[in-house]
């Protein structure tokens, strides 16, 4: 599975070019930006959330969770699988 219009070497089809018309979008800069504050800035606080506004476009804000981010049994089964793919375990690393 790809991730991207371009991943696969095909480019975008007829139904991909107009959704990225129509959805709005961040470009890799502005992608890396809420990560990038989160890590580096003075003012951002540990365990703070941020992003733009609604999630989609903006500056970069704290901001709250998304509600499916905040889902315990949905991170418990992600933390699992990622566990079972990189056979890594936190009780070993700890």
């Amino acid at each position: 599975m790809t991730s991207g219009p371009n991943l696969n070497g095909s480019g975008p089809g007829r139904l991909e070019s107009l959704l990225y018309k129509i959805v709005p979008s961040r470009g890799p800069e502005q992608g890396a930006e809420p990560l990038l504050y989160a890590a580096t800035s003075p003012g951002a606080t540990a365990g703070g959330y941020y992003g733009p506004r609604w999630s989609v476009v903006g500056p970069t804000k704290a901001t709250s969770l998304p509600r499916s981010a905040q889902d315990m049994a949905v991170a418990a089964r992600l933390w699992a699988r990622a566990e079972e793919l990189t056979g890594i375990s936190v009780a070993a690393v700890l």
